[in-house]
């Protein structure tokens, strides 16, 4: 295709688009249903690559929001404890143990010995929800197979 042809296909479909809306946005649902690993491939590079951005916007939209966010928040909460009562409960658990002192955090990554301030608790194993591994980020998006996509 010549880049004349393609100015033209370019022209007529942001025309047909305007006048389809709908259309437009339920073929692109579809596209993106058929497509999720690429979508979310391509949304966690953009994430990365647009951290900064992406973290100022979101708190300056938390901050016009307040209510609509806390909203949303508690739904997608909500919904995480009915698909996981599991993981919460050895979450829940988890917290309040170390906030008495019943579980102290080390000052290093236990798999990767790493010296850092943020840690999470990862359960290896939600029957047991005392039994607890501290990880840094990445070895934590590493045991849950999320890679961290770097910029």
């Amino acid at each position: 295709m010549t880049p004349e042809q393609r100015e033209r296909y370019n022209a007529y479909m942001r025309k047909w688009n305007s006048l389809n809306p709908e259309k437009r946005r339920s073929n692109h649902a579809k596209w993106q249903r058929a497509n999720r690993d690429h979508v979310r491939e391509y949304r966690l590079k953009w994430y990365w690559a647009n951290r900064e951005k992406f973290q100022a916007y979101h708190l300056r939209y938390k901050t016009r929001h307040p209510d609509l966010f806390r909203l949303t928040n508690e739904r997608a909460r909500q919904n995480c404890i009915q698909a996981h009562p599991l993981k919460f409960k050895a979450m829940q658990m988890a917290q309040k143990a170390y906030e008495k002192g019943l579980i102290t955090k080390p000052d290093a990554c236990q798999k990767c010995s790493a010296l850092t301030k943020k840690l999470h608790k990862h359960h290896p194993d939600y029957t047991k929800p005392l039994e607890i591994v501290w990880l840094c980020i990445p070895c934590h998006l590493a045991e849950h197979g999320k890679e961290a996509v770097a910029a």
